[in-house]
């Protein structure tokens, strides 16, 4: 078998700031980023609407396109009835996929992984702090529903996770280490210590 593609999975409890600390990596490591194509989110595909005008995070389809393709992904889920999923070729040139607890399991579990070397990065933080960020970002009843729906979902999670960090600075401190020794310098992953 040839060489593993390395990938990141990066989760979190909704509202802990998953896609900031990743942001935050990308753009002080723009020089990196730049010679490095691996060193990018992967876009993950949805069928839930975007949340405001641009939003880039996914790539938003339709429910027709998602039934069609969904069967075939490396890993998918469903959450508040939109399918979130990505597709093997889309981990190949991009190396970071921000991921829910179910995606992890899903990907875990696929015949595809093994083409795979991961680590399973996550990011945590207090309740009552992503409870702030989410009442701001999607009202109070969305932010409820999801810090209850994340009770359930994260239930089972620490036994995929390889390193965890608290949210803020410890955690862009041990995600831009494992960019730049796990992605840019292509170590699998029993080589990287902390």
């Amino acid at each position: 078998m040839g060489k593993k593609t390395n990938v990141i999975l990066v989760v979190a409890k909704s509202g802990a700031g998953k896609d900031y600390v990743v942001n935050k990596i990308l753009d002080s490591n723009s020089d990196m980023v730049k010679d490095n194509s691996r060193i990018s989110k992967v876009i993950s595909r949805t069928t839930r609407k975007p949340r405001y005008e641009g939003e880039d995070t996914h790539l938003f389809i339709d429910a027709v396109t998602a039934h069609r393709e969904i069967f075939k992904s490396i890993a998918w889920t469903k959450f508040s009835g939109n399918y979130y999923y990505a597709m093997p070729e889309d981990l190949i040139n991009h190396g970071i996929y921000i991921i829910d607890p179910n995606g992890v399991k899903e990907f875990k579990n696929n015949s595809e992984y093994n083409k795979f070397d991961t680590i399973v990065f996550s990011i945590t933080c207090p309740w009552y702090l992503r409870l702030i960020r989410m009442i701001k970002r999607d009202g109070l009843f969305k932010a409820v529903k999801r810090i209850i729906t994340d009770i359930k979902d994260f239930k089972d999670i620490d036994k995929y996770v390889d390193i965890s960090a608290k949210t803020g600075k410890e955690a862009q401190k041990v995600f831009s280490k494992l960019v730049k020794e796990f992605l840019f310098l292509e170590k699998p992953s029993n080589e990287i210590y902390f």
